[in-house]
């Protein structure tokens, strides 16, 4: 094997097609506006300070991605992620960035704690568009009530 091919390759390689199954169990539920108002409603909060960001029950599947997958950046760091329609409490920080996404067609950019400034993950934007569509929150960052 070109050791050239496997050094630009590897990176953008989508680990989640080497596991057999996630870690945690996925939820797949579709959230009605009125659940969302629930102050009993299960969230994700950041692990580092509790701050509430997602709810549980908003998580989305993109393209042929699965809810939660494992990625490998650039630098070699490997990320276990799950998508989510919606984060709040957070603070979206740079510019958008199209290279090294792993998710074809969309920008990406960093997502924090706006409590304690943790990373929480990043969002995405499609190329052509300026508007977050969703979030990629890194499964080690994050708790579940």
């Amino acid at each position: 094997m070109n050791p050239q091919f496997s050094s630009y390759h590897s990176p953008c390689f989508p680990l989640y097609l080497l596991r057999k199954r996630p870690s945690k169990p996925i939820h797949q539920k579709n959230t009605s506006k009125e659940e969302t108002g629930n102050p009993e409603k299960k969230m994700y909060r950041c692990r580092a300070c509790s701050n509430a960001i997602a709810h549980v029950g908003d998580e989305i599947t993109v393209g042929d991605i699965p809810v939660e997958s494992m990625h490998i950046n650039p630098n070699g760091y490997i990320h276990e992620i799950f998508t989510v329609r919606s984060a709040f409490q957070v603070i979206i920080t740079g510019q958008p960035v199209p290279a090294d996404s792993w998710f074809p067609g969309y920008k990406w950019r960093f997502c924090l704690c706006a409590q304690c400034g943790h990373h929480l993950g990043w969002s995405y934007q499609p190329y052509q568009e300026e508007t977050i569509v969703f979030f990629g929150l890194r499964r080690g960052s994050v708790k579940e009530d």
